[in-house]
């Protein structure tokens, strides 16, 4: 009874967790920087944020974290932007996706956290930039900003 369970709750993760490709300079759909294979919680995304949204007080845009990576590198940093995308309590951890309109594509930064918050919603968050982050099992990171807290 158990091998099936497992089984089954092995089946149910791999269906759940289809990687959609974005164009974000990685060499593959589950390496996409910004990009996590896991599919949204609620089955939904939101459109891109074209809209600018201006980095909180003291940020950077998220644009400006891409370009300049290497200088953020293990750093804490702010940035702000609309959830695009929510995967809730994977490995006891939200995982956010981030559009503050400052990319030219499609690209979101993948915020990491444990706190909550709605598809949808416009948010700023303060946390630790990690490069060529490997979860393992595929789900490797050119960027990811961990263990990030909102900012009120």
């Amino acid at each position: 009874m158990k091998i099936y369970i497992t089984l089954l709750l092995i089946g149910v993760l791999a269906w759940s967790c289809n990687p959609k490709p974005k164009a974000s300079g990685a060499q593959n759909a589950t390496e996409k920087a910004g990009d996590n294979s896991h599919a949204s919680s609620s089955g939904e995304t939101q459109p891109t944020q074209s809209t600018k949204i201006d980095p909180p007080t003291g940020g950077i845009t998220i644009d400006e974290l891409f370009k300049n990576r290497q200088k953020y590198d293990g750093q804490t940093v702010k940035v702000k932007g609309k959830c695009v995308k929510l995967n809730t309590n994977i490995m006891n951890r939200n995982w956010i996706h981030l559009q503050d309109g400052s990319m030219t594509d499609e690209s979101d930064l993948t915020v990491t956290t444990i706190d909550k918050v709605a598809l949808g919603d416009i948010v700023a968050f303060e946390g630790k930039i990690t490069l060529n982050k490997d979860f393992g099992a595929g789900y490797k990171y050119d960027i990811i900003m961990e263990d990030a807290r909102i900012l009120p």
